[in-house]
């Protein structure tokens, strides 16, 4: 058997071994459960053609040395690089109060690190309500001019820019 086998070329062998499988479940739709022991007769014959013929390739030692280092060193990379980028994100993503103009302002980050539910708050940390005249703290009392949507787009856009350049302050 293994004479003939190692004369033969693996396309023929991987040929052989489809074939076998294929006949094994065209014999399983065909007869059924009647003949089960012949179907999986088959199915061990078709499995095992196909095991030697990928176990019969002939592959040097060196070319699984190299294949075996470079396997190593991309997986070095990605774990320097997810390291690199994890420590990046957990930093910033503490980022959560700054100071634009004169409100003190807060917001939260969604899972595409884009800033949502930014508002104004007071510099005691109380959240504000509306009034008449603007914004007033329930806490001290100190009243602050509305802090709209114009405010909050450009309070984001210097917030991105000081995450981008690195000029900004977590506060504990």
């Amino acid at each position: 058997m293994k004479k003939i086998l190692k004369n033969v070329s693996p396309r023929i062998k991987f040929i052989a071994a489809m074939v076998g499988f294929v006949s094994s479940i065209i014999t399983i739709i065909n007869f059924g459960i009647e003949n089960f022991i012949k179907i999986i007769k088959n199915v061990l014959i078709g499995v095992l053609h196909f095991i030697l013929l990928i176990l019969t390739f002939k592959v040097s030692i060196w070319v699984i040395v190299v294949l075996i280092i470079i396997l190593f060193f991309v997986l070095w990379i990605v774990y320097k690089v997810k390291d690199l980028s994890n420590s990046y994100e957990v930093d910033f993503l503490n980022y959560k109060t700054d100071m634009y103009k004169n409100w003190k302002i807060t917001w939260n980050y969604d899972n595409a690190y884009k800033i949502i539910n930014m508002r104004a708050i007071c510099v005691c940390g109380c959240e504000l309500f509306d009034n008449y005249y603007g914004e007033e703290c329930p806490n001290c009392g100190q009243t602050y001019s509305y802090f709209n949507a114009k405010d909050i787009d450009a309070a984001k856009k210097v917030i991105y820019y000081r995450i981008k350049q690195g000029d900004y302050k977590i506060e504990q």
